[in-house]
């Protein structure tokens, strides 16, 4: 892996990327002390060690307690371990995957358990972060709790020594602005981050998913609604491409998929007319030193490898 980090996002969205466009932040500091809130900063107690973040939000950040966060190390067969030490069967020579779920969802919906699945299989350590009770209907507020679960996730890598270039920040929806916070507190050590379902570009390398709009097979039927806690359509539309883009992560991992974007307009992307030189493989494989904007397509159903575009 070397020194190099990658930040990648899907702006379906899928991003990714690490800590080469924000590497510094003042979001949050650690401090010694009682806690106290005051104009500028409010702080918590976070594994131990006081944080305090600066106060940039227009809602108060709640407590790691009020939203019940917890860190879910989990083991495939052998199930899941509710801890924020290490399991016993830890082993920091591999690559470790933290995965954060996004808006109005938590750890136990099935798109991020197969992702989890998909991840231990290939032999990585995985950890999920709940913070379903802070991720609920008021957007606002969810959108400010997400400085508390990067601090949460920054100390779990922090005090378990875990090794910068062996991170893996996954991060759906609000989820990955929470591992953006974490990356800034790391000041641009951890190795990589993916985000999914962001609206604008956000990484070293942003790929827009069937044109980065409404996702295939994302049809709204209220008398069959998916499984998330979506009522209106447009939460709908938003929440149904971002599951939608954990399954092509999960998809890209397969041995026999590769998912292809290319660096070109979306326009000329649908008629082939990409150059072949300027596309990459993008998910699970993608190569660390890729960048820039780029268009790609699934087939509209599982599987969903599907690699048209280029030349």
């Amino acid at each position: 892996m070397g020194g190099h980090h990658s930040y990648y996002c899907s702006n379906m969205a899928v991003c990714g990327g690490a800590g080469k466009r924000d590497t510094t932040s003042d979001a949050l500091t650690s401090r010694s002390g009682e806690g106290v809130v005051n104009a500028t900063s409010l702080c918590f107690a976070i594994l131990a060690v006081k944080m305090c973040m600066k106060k940039r939000f227009d809602k108060r950040p709640e407590s790691p307690g009020d939203m019940g966060l917890k860190s879910i190390w989990f083991e495939g067969s052998e199930g899941i371990k509710e801890q924020t030490s290490l399991p016993d069967k830890f082993d920091k020579t591999k690559e470790t995957d933290i995965i954060i779920h996004g808006y109005l969802v938590d750890t136990s919906l099935p798109e991020i358990r197969d992702l989890a699945s998909m991840l231990k299989q290939k032999g990585n350590n995985v950890l999920l972060i709940d913070w379903g009770k802070g991720a609920g209907v008021n957007y606002r507020q969810s959108s400010s709790n997400v400085q508390t679960v990067g601090a949460y996730v920054y100390m779990i890598l922090v005090k378990n020594k875990i090794p910068w270039d062996k991170v893996h920040l996954i991060g759906q929806g609000l989820g990955a602005h929470a591992a953006a916070e974490a990356g800034k507190l790391a000041k641009g050590k951890v190795n990589r981050i993916t985000g999914y379902g962001m609206k604008k570009p956000c990484g070293h390398l942003d790929v827009y998913v069937n044109g980065g709009r409404r996702q295939p097979g994302c049809t709204y039927n209220p008398k069959n609604p998916v499984r998330i806690h979506a009522l209106k359509r447009a939460t709908f539309d938003k929440a149904c491409g971002h599951l939608k883009a954990v399954a092509y992560f999960v998809e890209s991992a397969r041995d026999n998929c590769k998912l292809r974007a290319c660096e070109c307009t979306w326009k000329k992307f649908l008629a082939s007319k990409c150059s072949r030189d300027k596309c990459v493989y993008w998910g699970y494989d993608t190569k660390e030193d890729s960048a820039g904007t780029y268009y790609g397509v699934t087939a509209t159903a599982f599987p969903y490898c599907r690699t048209d575009g280029s030349e």
